[in-house]
């Protein structure tokens, strides 16, 4: 969450003064409330996806290396 002081600084950038400065304020901060909960669930998707991909990954790897110890294997009987 945005700071008051960045929120202000950024009202300045925008030319605003006044009131206009403190509603700029409180709706940027009722944004990133509303906001946050959504962000949070959709990192925490991604994350599992990621995560979900790494264990594929590591699995086909574990299959592969399986395999390539079979044909070793059978290669040394013939």
């Amino acid at each position: 969450m945005s700071s008051f002081e960045q929120l202000q600084k950024q009202a300045a950038a925008l030319g605003l003064s006044g009131t206009d400065v403190l509603h700029y304020i409180t709706s940027q901060q009722a944004y990133e409330q509303e906001e946050g909960p959504a962000m949070r669930q959709a990192q925490r998707e991604e994350a599992k996806q990621q995560t979900q991909r790494e264990e594929a990954e590591q699995q086909a790897q574990r299959e592969e290396a399986e395999q390539q110890a079979q044909r070793e294997e059978a290669e040394r009987q013939e």
